[in-house]
C-alpha cells in the first residue's frame, strides 16, 4: 500500500447486489491509489450472509446498527441504497461527521438535493454522487477540448441507449419502476437510474466552462412504459439550455436489441463521439484524433475521492450535489411534463432472455429511436410513429 499514514477506511451502508459490487469494488481497487482505500465496516438491516462471505473474510466488520457503524472509525461511508433513501441517510451519515460518496442520481427532488448539500456545509464533510464516469480523466480532457473550440460551438449532445431489462429487474426491491415509495419521491427511470450516467455526461459537456454543468431552459420529452410500472421504461426528450444548445436523449429497457450507450456531441465545425468501452473519437475538418478511455471506473471513484477527503479538497475529486442537481432538475421536470404513455399491447412482445429471465420487447422501437437520434427529433416530430405522443413543455 502507499500512504499508509493517509489510510481512508470505508464503510458501505446497504449490502442488496449494487451494494456488494461496491464492496467489491473496494475491496479491489481500493489499496492501489494514490490515497489507499480499506473497507472495515458494513451495515444491512437484512443482510443474507450466504452472498457476503468474500467480505467475511477479508475482515470487515458488520454492523448491528446504522449508529454502530457510525460511531465507528470509517472516514467515508459509501451509499448504495434506493433512490428514495439518499437525503435521508446522507443527512445522517454527514451529520455524524463522516465523508459521503451517495450513489446516483443525487436524490428524488432538487429540495432533496439542496438539503443534502446544506447537510454538507453544516458538518463541513465531503459529500459526493457516484456519477462514476465523472471521475474518468477522458470526461475531462473532452471538456476542456470542448471548451476550447476544438469542434466549433456546441450545438447539441445526442444520447442513445438500448439496455433490455427482465421481470426481475424490476421486481428487485419496492422501488423499481416507481414514482414514489412510502410518499418520497423516486422517479425511477431508464434517465434517472441504468442510463442517468450517460445523460448527466451529456449535462457536463454542454456546460460552457470546464468545471460547469449546463443551465437548463426548459424540458419536453415523451415518455412510455411497457412493463407493468408507474413510471416508464422508454423516453425520448428534448432539454434547451439558456445558451442555446440542446440535449437529446433516446432511452429504453424495451428494446428488442442491445444497444449499448453512445453519446454524439455536435459542433459547427466537427463532433466527438463517446461509446461506453471504446476510446472517444473528435472528429474535425483538420483532422480526427483519439481519446483514451481507461478501463475500471470504479478504481478511479474510489481512489479520486478518497484523495480528495485525505487532502481536504487539495487533490482527488469529487462530483458534487450542486452539479449533479442539474441531473435531478432535468428528470423533474419530465415528470412535470406529464405521464408515460402505456404501449398498445400488440406493439409488446414477451421473451425468455439472459439467465432464463422474462423479458418486454417493442419490435421496431431500437430503428425509431435510432432514426429520431440521427434527425434530432422526437418520435410524435418524426411522421414515424403516429401513435407517439409528446408531453408538455416544462420551463425549468
Amino acid at each position: 500500500m502507499k500512504n499508509m499514514e493517509m489510510l481512508m477506511k470505508f464503510g458501505v451502508v446497504g449490502l442488496g447486489g449494487f451494494g456488494r459490487a461496491v464492496c467489491a469494488a473496494i475491496m479491489r481497487h481500493g489499496p492501489g491509489g494514490e490515497v489507499p482505500a480499506q473497507l472495515t465496516w458494513a451495515f444491512d438491516p437484512a443482510p443474507d450472509h450466504t452472498k457476503l462471505q468474500p467480505l467475511h473474510e477479508a475482515g470487515v466488520r458488520f454492523a448491528d446498527s446504522i449508529e454502530q457503524l457510525l460511531a465507528s472509525d470509517v472516514d467515508i461511508v459509501w451509499l448504495p441504497l434506493p433512490i428514495q433513501l439518499h437525503r435521508p441517510y446522507a443527512e445522517r451519515v454527514l451529520a455524524a461527521g463522516k465523508a459521503v460518496m451517495c450513489e446516483k442520481p443525487a436524490a428524488g427532488t432538487v429540495e432533496d438535493v439542496d438539503a443534502m448539500t446544506a447537510a454538507a456545509a453544516r458538518a463541513g464533510r465531503p459529500l459526493a454522487i457516484g456519477f462514476q464516469d465523472m471521475y474518468e480523466p477522458s470526461t475531462h480532457e473532452l471538456k476542456r477540448l470542448l471548451c476550447a473550440g476544438e469542434i466549433g460551438d456546441v450545438q447539441s449532445v445526442v444520447v442513445t441507449g438500448s439496455w433490455p431489462r427482465s421481470d426481475v429487474y424490476y421486481g428487485r426491491g419496492n422501488w423499481p419502476g416507481r414514482i414514489k415509495v412510502n410518499g418520497a419521491w423516486v422517479l425511477d427511470s431508464p434517465a434517472n437510474n441504468a442510463l442517468a450516467h450517460f445523460v448527466n455526461l451529456a449535462l457536463f459537456w454542454l456546460g460552457k466552462t470546464p468545471d460547469a454543468m449546463a443551465e437548463l431552459a426548459d424540458v419536453q420529452g415523451e415518455l412510455y412504459r411497457a412493463h407493468p410500472i408507474e413510471n416508464f421504461d422508454t423516453c425520448a426528450f428534448r432539454a434547451r439550455t439558456r445558451t442555446g444548445t440542446t440535449l437529446l436523449a433516446y432511452l429504453t429497457h424495451v428494446g428488442a436489441k442491445l444497444e449499448h450507450p453512445t453519446i454524439t456531441v455536435r459542433g459547427t465545425r466537427g463532433r466527438a463521439v463517446w461509446r461506453i468501452g471504446l476510446p472517444m473519437t473528435v472528429e474535425t475538418p483538420t483532422g480526427n484524433r483519439t481519446i483514451d478511455v481507461l478501463p475500471a471506473p470504479a478504481w478511479r471513484q474510489i481512489s479520486g475521492f478518497a484523495q480528495y477527503v485525505a487532502t481536504g479538497g487539495a487533490k482527488g475529486y469529487a462530483f458534487t450535489p450542486q452539479m449533479a442537481r442539474v441531473h435531478t432538475q432535468l428528470i423533474w421536470a419530465l415528470a412535470q411534463g406529464g405521464p408515460a404513455q402505456v404501449f398498445e399491447p400488440n406493439m409488446v412482445r414477451d421473451y425468455i432472455g439472459r439467465d432464463e429471465e422474462r423479458f418486454l420487447a417493442v419490435d421496431g422501437l431500437n430503428e425509431l429511436l435510432n432514426a429520431c437520434a440521427a434527425r434530432e427529433c422526437l418520435p410524435s416530430e418524426s411522421g414515424l410513429a403516429p401513435w407517439a405522443r409528446v408531453n408538455n413543455l416544462v420551463t425549468v
